[in-house]
């Protein structure tokens, strides 16, 4: 953890670039998560029409 009193800006550096690979991370897996579910509903409704029609 950066400590403002040790006057090091290394930890803090390497703690803000921990944190900017964690929100890339999360930025690349939401839309994933999103398709996904786009998906499992496109399906759902198929199932249902296909239901509808016989």
């Amino acid at each position: 953890m950066f400590n403002p009193e040790d006057g090091t800006t290394e930890a803090l550096a390497k703690e803000v670039d921990l944190v900017d690979e964690e929100v890339e991370t999360l930025h690349r897996d939401v839309p994933t998560v999103e398709t996904k579910m786009h998906y499992k509903i496109g399906q759902e409704k198929d199932n249902w029409y296909d239901a509808i029609d016989n």
